[in-house]
């Protein structure tokens, strides 16, 4: 399962006046297979944009359907977003 605290991690520096680069590998010696552009793009939606995670999840698999691939991801989106949550 996706790691909370990677995104976590990202909120954080995101509430910063700091710039992120991020880095994806295929390795299968990494869970970056977990951690997709389309999960970090459905954390966005939710961070950002104010989406719900469920509305978020949906919008990203209109737009690059392969990019969400299994519930762990969806359930990661879920989590981030009750995180949040608890922030406000």
């Amino acid at each position: 399962m996706p790691s909370i605290a990677v995104l976590v991690w990202v909120e954080q520096v995101r509430r910063k006046p700091l710039k992120v680069v991020a880095h994806y590998t295929t390795s299968r010696f990494t869970f970056s297979f977990f951690l997709t552009p389309g999960m970090v793009i459905a954390c966005y939606l939710v961070a950002e944009e104010g989406f719900a995670a469920h509305e978020a999840i949906q919008l990203v698999r209109e737009k690059r359907p392969h990019s969400l691939v299994c519930s762990k991801q969806e359930l990661a989106v879920h989590r981030f977003a009750a995180y949040l949550d608890e922030l406000r």
